[in-house]
């Protein structure tokens, strides 16, 4: 059985809706490049594949948006 503590760190993580709309993008573009897989470089990284749905820490995609950022 799931902890109080495990429940809260699911309850932070991203689920591919959640990064469909940090990005803009719709769900469907999201499970596609999910489907290309992290090596594409068109998603980041996730840490958890949960009942087969993906999960993101919030800090990891903040990470992988900055190094995507183009300079002016």
């Amino acid at each position: 059985m799931a902890t109080n503590a495990s429940n809260a760190l699911l309850e932070r993580m991203l689920t591919v809706a959640d990064l469909a709309d940090i990005l803009g993008v719709s769900k469907s573009a999201v499970q596609k490049w999910c489907a290309a897989g992290p090596e594409s470089g068109l998603i980041p990284t996730p840490v958890h594949r949960i009942n087969r749905q993906l999960r993101w820490f919030p800090a990891d995609v903040q990470a992988w948006i900055e190094t995507r950022r183009v300079s002016a």
